[in-house]
């Protein structure tokens, strides 16, 4: 379920890149940054509303 959410936020340009290294943890690279950031299964809903957030402020 996961996987398939943060494949869309890459389409859609909200994120450069993610990867899983273990079931409900994944790396997550911001555009424009070379560093991954560790997001853990039970934060996933807070980061996407975060990323939402910050993608309207933008526009």
């Amino acid at each position: 379920m996961w996987v398939k959410r943060l494949n869309h936020a890459k389409r859609e340009g909200l994120i450069a890149d993610f990867r899983e290294i273990s079931p409900g943890v994944y790396e997550i690279r911001y555009n424009g940054c070379c560093l991954w950031e560790t997001l853990f299964e039970y934060r996933v809903e807070e980061f996407f509303t975060q990323l939402i957030t910050q993608s309207r402020a933008r526009v």
